[in-house]
């Protein structure tokens, strides 16, 4: 979902809307009057979560505040997608280079190794840097 067409929940006066006059967070500590909140969507529109912002005072969000907290709540998800997918990389580095197989990566420009799997360099004899030394 594109940021700028992203739900935004806002509560300009907890105490004044029934959804949430009753709630233990309005009637008792921390006393909350204001509440805005974007959900977190996954790229295939799962939401994982919301991006939230509260106040003890009641207000309203300036239009670039909404569009800025849309925004916000794009730029967490993109970072939560990179961390994960980072994980996913160094969990199939770490099956690579368990591998008793060769598995070499050369830059296709030098024909320079990029990488090889612990399998290769004990296989070939020759360590990593010794091979992209060559």
């Amino acid at each position: 979902m594109a940021a700028a067409n992203a739900i935004l929940l806002e509560v300009t006066d907890a105490q004044l809307d029934a959804r949430f006059c009753d709630n233990p967070f309005v009637t008792g500590e921390p006393k909350l009057r204001f509440y805005a909140s974007v959900p977190l969507l996954t790229a295939q529109g799962h939401a994982i979560g919301a991006l939230s912002v509260a106040d003890r005072a009641p207000r309203q969000l300036t239009e670039s505040q909404r569009a800025a907290l849309r925004q916000l709540g794009t730029v967490v998800m993109h970072l939560l997608e990179t961390r994960k997918t980072e994980r996913r990389v160094a969990r199939l580095g770490e099956m690579l280079d368990r591998s008793q197989n060769e598995i070499y990566v050369f830059d296709a420009a030098s024909l320079r190794f990029e990488y090889a799997s612990a399998g290769a360099q004990r296989n070939c004899g020759y360590a990593l840097e010794e091979l992209r030394n060559l």
